[in-house]
């Protein structure tokens, strides 16, 4: 009674539901027979994604000695054109049964084709020209690993076609497409995608913002002052990054003053931490104050690098009038509630008032999470009970 399932499958495979045709597919393609071929192909161009998926994987079930040269023409031919088809699945499908047919392309338009289906779209953006409109396509596909991958390959071609389709992947809902279509046009120094990354930095994706950023950044432009400047308050901790590294390169001194200096007090400490790097590069002595009080910072990399700066800029910083008048500061971290506070505060004021005790200052270094080591044991007493 196998005749009669047959007869039944090859019905459902015209049935409306969807479900039910790639049902009858499935189960026609179990027993590899080329007499259903044709229904195969015929299915190849059928509205719904799934079905056209179980047609292509069902082609490739067939054995190619069991198909006539008829069959094997009809194949090729319709394999080609699904191709470029918009379903990544259902094109790789038919590339991969394309390949194991030992078909090759006789054309660019079908090398290209081939390529994108298998997800090398930088090598189809090595064939050149004919690769351009087939990747541009790919920019407005429904899956976000094919639109970054086009961002990618069309970046390659080094062509002026390319520069605004790019910039409208900048608005892409995905954050890693939208990245990479910034860094893709990172370089390009025209007027619109300038405007357009400037515009970026004030996207709400934090990555966005630190592409373009990193992008403008490059540029050395002074021009770009104010807008670095602005970027000193964005929320995220690796954009204030590149804008102080951007501004510490344009060497103003105000900047340095007004606008670096509040910055020792940001809840990021890598900020912190850079912050006071570049102040101690600037060998300022005005910034003597404020580094002396980042020697009691909560986090040990801003002590050190503070350690650092001080000494970049003045050797014997803790003889400096600047030194003198951290002392009441210093003396009211010595109330404070947290005992590394207390202790690294005391070690500073030591070394300034000249009766430094080296353990007290070499406790400015100790990390938050460590404890002073306990005293030892007088020698007259047992060291347990």
């Amino acid at each position: 009674m196998k005749w009669l399932k047959t007869l039944r499958l090859k019905s459902d495979v015209k049935s409306k539901d969807p479900a039910v045709r790639r049902r009858a597919i499935e189960q026609l393609a179990v027993s590899a027979k080329p007499e259903f071929v044709e229904l195969f192909v015929t299915n190849l161009g059928d509205k719904d994604i799934d079905v056209r998926y179980a047609a292509a994987e069902a082609i490739g079930k067939i054995k190619r000695e069991s198909l006539s040269k008829q069959q094997q023409a009809l194949v090729t031919q319709a394999l080609v054109r699904t191709l470029k088809d918009r379903q990544v699945d259902v094109r790789l499908s038919a590339a991969t049964t394309l390949k194991r047919l030992g078909w090759a392309p006789s054309s660019d338009d079908q090398a290209v084709a081939f390529e994108i289906a298998f997800g090398n779209l930088q090598d189809a953006a090595k064939l050149g020209e004919v690769a351009l409109e087939p990747l541009l396509a790919e920019l407005s596909h429904f899956g976000t690993q094919q639109r970054r991958a086009a961002v990618e390959a069309l970046v390659k071609m080094n062509d002026p076609r390319t520069v605004w389709p790019l910039l409208t992947a900048m608005n892409d809902p995905d954050s890693t497409v939208k990245v990479s279509a910034i860094r893709a046009l990172g370089k390009n120094t025209s007027n619109d995608v300038a405007a357009a990354l400037l515009k970026m930095l004030w996207d709400p994706d934090p990555h966005a913002r630190l592409a373009a950023a990193e992008a403008l950044a490059e540029r050395e432009d002074p021009d770009l002052m104010q807008h670095f400047v602005e970027l000193l308050a964005d929320a995220n901790f690796e954009v204030k990054l590149v804008a102080i590294r951007f501004l510490s390169r344009l060497n103003i001194p105000i900047l340095f003053d007004q606008q670096m200096v509040p910055l020792l007090s940001d809840p990021d400490s890598d900020v912190r931490r850079t912050v006071i790097q570049v102040l101690g590069t600037s060998r300022n002595s005005a910034f003597i104050g404020p580094l002396i009080m980042a020697l009691v910072d909560e986090e040990r990399p801003v002590r050190e690098a503070a350690t650092v700066a001080l000494e970049l800029i003045n050797p014997k910083w803790a003889l400096s009038e600047a030194a003198k008048q951290t002392v009441p500061a210093l003396e009211k971290a010595v109330e404070n509630s947290r005992p590394w506070v207390r202790v690294a505060a005391a070690g500073v004021l030591g070394r300034i008032r000249g009766n430094e005790d080296a353990n007290a200052w070499k406790a400015v270094m100790v990390p938050i999470e460590e404890k002073p080591p306990s005293p030892p044991p007088p020698a007259n007493k047992p060291a347990g009970p």
